[in-house]
């Protein structure tokens, strides 16, 4: 029920997106992405209220500002929505895998092949752009090698190993939701009518900024050679956010 509760979420922000957008590309994104919110409210909604389990007072109308200008490019809300469909593969194969009931398995896996299908999309305009980030690369190895030595946490203990392949996709991909949620905060801190409000969000950016800063050193630290592109990659390299020779 855990899982389900936390997919219980509002299609506001999908629709505010949709109101202010100016590419047609990116607007059938956006689209599709509204369709399976809406899907997912209508279906959780009902196992509640079979289940006698509280619907969740969550974001909602009162809460959306309907004058408000446009926040983010159609690019930055295109990345969102790439984001979405990578967060929600891995939510909800987990998801699947503690379900005991057939049903909610069942719902989980259909939620899983939507979401599927909205990372393809949103990766393939992004494609089709010229601004999809791949993560960090590194070139194939030339020869076979063994461990030769069993400290393994080094840099905890010892001296510094070095960085594992999937350590360094994990760490690129971080940077880059970093950068992604940084971007949100700073707009929703400019939209919110408390000052608390603002403040959360702009504290929130804040942290997004460290975190991008502490992956990067990571990445330094174990000397290999890093060439940031931030959110915008170059002509020449129009796929990579990092390279790492």
């Amino acid at each position: 029920m855990e899982y389900i509760y936390g997919r219980y979420c509002s299609s506001l922000l999908h629709k505010h997106y949709i109101k202010t957008n100016e590419d047609p590309n990116v607007l059938r994104v956006l689209k599709y992405a509204l369709s399976i919110a809406k899907d997912h409210i209508d279906d959780i909604s009902s196992l509640f209220k079979k289940e006698e389990f509280l619907i969740p007072d969550g974001f909602n109308e009162k809460d959306l500002h309907n004058d408000t200008p446009k926040l983010c490019s159609d690019v930055t809300y295109l990345r969102f929505m790439h984001h979405l469909g990578r967060t929600g593969l891995n939510a909800y194969s987990l998801a699947k895998s503690v379900s005991a009931r057939k049903d909610v398995r069942s719902m989980f896996k259909k939620y899983y092949e939507q979401t599927e299908k909205l990372f393809d999309m949103a990766a393939e305009v992004m494609q089709e752009k010229g601004i999809f980030i791949r993560s960090p690369y590194i070139e194939y190895p030339k020869k076979v090698s063994y461990v030769s030595d069993y400290r393994f946490l080094g840099g905890i203990i010892g001296k510094r190993r070095q960085l594992l392949a999937i350590e360094i996709a994990h760490l690129g991909t971080n940077i880059e939701l970093s950068i992604i949620a940084k971007t949100m905060l700073l707009a929703f801190s400019q939209a919110a009518g408390q000052k608390n409000i603002r403040d959360y969000f702009k504290r929130g950016y804040e942290m997004s900024l460290e975190h991008v800063e502490y992956f990067l050193n990571v990445l330094k630290m174990t000397r290999w050679h890093i060439q940031a592109r931030g959110m915008v990659p170059l002509q020449t390299q129009p796929s990579h956010l990092f390279r790492i020779n």
